[in-house]
């Protein structure tokens, strides 16, 4: 019978092999990373100037539609509660294609029906 010892060896010290396998990896992947965004890395895009009739497009300051996730995450839900809400028509929606988003404006209606007004208070002053 015969037994097989093996050591691992990182800057000169014996590591365990769990550890020997991390540090590895980690190299390993950093190098990777390093040669991939060397071969990613492009010349820059020359800048063409904009004729001066040319329409510019200005930014929308607020969307007009999200994303069930997003709705989701604005309301405080699960994405499963909006997408039951939208099968039972609690609250409304466009379906471009395949995809489900939310208009702005059908969250704001949601919260206005389901507002509950605080009691005032009397205050003597």
């Amino acid at each position: 019978m015969f037994s097989i010892e093996m050591k691992f060896t990182v800057a000169g010290r014996d590591v365990p092999l769990e550890r020997f396998m991390t540090l590895f990896f980690r190299e390993c992947m950093s190098e990777t990373v390093k040669e991939l965004l060397m071969h990613l890395e492009s010349p820059p895009i020359p800048i063409q100037p904009v004729a001066a009739s040319a329409p510019v497009p200005t930014p929308r300051a607020e969307r007009r539609v999200v994303s069930i996730p997003e709705a989701a995450l604005l309301l405080g839900l699960r994405p499963s509660t909006i997408r039951a809400w939208i099968r039972q028509r609690k609250i409304s929606s466009v379906h471009l294609g395949r995809r489900v988003v939310i208009p702005v404006e059908a969250i704001d209606d949601l919260l206005l029906r389901h507002r509950v007004p605080a009691i005032s208070t009397g205050s003597s002053t």
